[in-house]
């Protein structure tokens, strides 16, 4: 079984985290955006 503490100690760590993700999601947007926009001129 899983324990989730609520401790308010963690609470920044796992905020620090959470926007990393996002960070992370957003840059592998930009990639695949800018792969579907240039594949074309790549294949040629």
């Amino acid at each position: 079984m899983t324990l989730i503490a609520n401790d308010p100690s963690w609470w920044p760590i796992i905020s620090y985290f959470r926007i990393g993700s996002y960070v992370d999601v957003a840059c592998l947007i930009v990639v695949v955006y800018d792969l579907a926009l240039t594949v074309g001129q790549e294949v040629r």
